[in-house]
């Protein structure tokens, strides 16, 4: 009797169809990341605007890649506009059930109109920005009030992209 008391145990917690699949297109995290802009910074003299976030995934590296426009003005009232390309991956925190835009980086940025000796200014305040925004803001969130999402409040297992689709598996043990 205890032998099948604990098989049943064992088959229940261990059950791969206890695993909860979660699914997010570009469109559903483009929705997530639009609503987290405009990123605006200033620091001294300096004050950089971020907008207009374009999500892609990059399936050859299970991350997420956001190209965004930038504007900046420098000392002396100077304006400029350009982009920067900013990459991360999602990460899970299971105590709250949400995922966050984890370790993201300016990758590439060019601003128009503004000199040199300031673009590596304006990328560092810009990564700041990002980090400080994008990392700290659920980019999901698990829902109680959801049996499923309940269950799946637990570990992550896998995380993949997979034919523009980010594929998030989630277990309970």
């Amino acid at each position: 009797m205890t032998k099948i008391l604990f098989f049943l145990l064992l088959t229940i917690f261990v059950n791969p169809a206890n695993a909860y699949t979660l699914k997010f297109t570009e469109a559903d995290l483009q929705k997530q990341i639009s609503a987290m802009m405009p990123l605006e910074t200033k620091q001294l003299f300096m004050t950089i605007n971020i907008t207009d976030p374009v999500v892609k995934l990059l399936k050859n590296e299970n991350k997420i890649n956001i190209k965004t426009n930038i504007e900046a003005t420098i000392p002396g009232g100077i304006r400029g506009t350009g982009n920067i390309t900013i990459t991360g991956t999602l990460s899970y925190n299971n105590e709250k059930g949400t995922f966050y835009f984890k370790d993201p980086v300016v990758n590439e940025m060019h601003v128009d109109n503004i000199a040199e000796k300031y673009q590596s200014s304006i990328k560092d305040l810009s990564q700041d920005a990002i980090v400080k925004s994008l990392s700290a803001r659920p980019v999901y969130t698990l829902h109680d009030d959801n049996e499923k999402h309940k269950l799946a409040k637990s570990v992550l297992k896998s995380m993949v992209v997979k034919n523009g689709i980010l594929i998030v598996e989630l277990a309970p043990f």
